[in-house]
């Protein structure tokens, strides 16, 4: 019991600062418990503006402050006509915040983004390099602190969004420990 303890207090310490490659690790459902998640899933919306990755792959979201990662994909097109997360950061498409101009908007399973009709650019996946660090900065983004960012092919679904799957008992046991 010894050892589990110390295993549940590495996991908190985990939490302050997130590995990676265990971050990524577990959207893919490993039993690696980061943030409160130990997997995902997705949930159908029905609202154009959402998004849901599977896979390893984040959206790459620009704010003032800098560049952020997140599977959050809940979005608004803004005054200025950009997708925008609910951070108030802007989507990455092609490696720039895109503006839209049409009425009809779609997004494809690859991350194309098509306006009326027509592809105009594609949203940009990123994964976290195997040494990167990775601070929580809210509304579901991360924030690189160390290491880099791959490009990485993921599947986009619209309408949809990732939603966690928090274990509530194996939480509450690892607030229990520090009691």
């Amino acid at each position: 019991s010894t050892r589990k303890a110390s295993s549940a207090a590495s996991d908190v310490y985990k939490r302050q600062g997130y590995n990676a490659q265990s971050f990524a690790s577990s959207f893919d459902g490993s039993q690696t418990l980061v943030h409160k998640v130990n997997g995902h899933s997705v949930r159908s919306t029905g609202q154009e503006l959402n998004f849901a990755i599977t896979g390893k792959a984040f959206f790459l979201i620009e704010k003032d402050s800098g560049r952020y990662i997140t599977k959050n994909g809940s979005f608004h097109i803004d005054a200025s006509k950009q997708l925008t997360h609910i951070s108030g950061g802007k989507l990455l498409v092609d490696g720039a915040p895109m503006n839209l101009q049409g009425t009809e908007f779609s997004v494809s399973s690859t991350g194309e983004v098509s306006e009326d009709g027509k592809v105009i650019g594609k949203i940009n996946l990123v994964e976290p390099t195997t040494n990167a660090q990775l601070r929580p900065a809210g509304d579901g983004l991360y924030q690189l602190t160390e290491g880099g960012l791959l490009d990485v092919e993921g599947e986009v679904t619209q309408g949809a969004i990732n939603t966690s799957n928090v274990n509530p008992a194996y939480e509450m046991s690892l607030s229990l420990i520090h009691i």
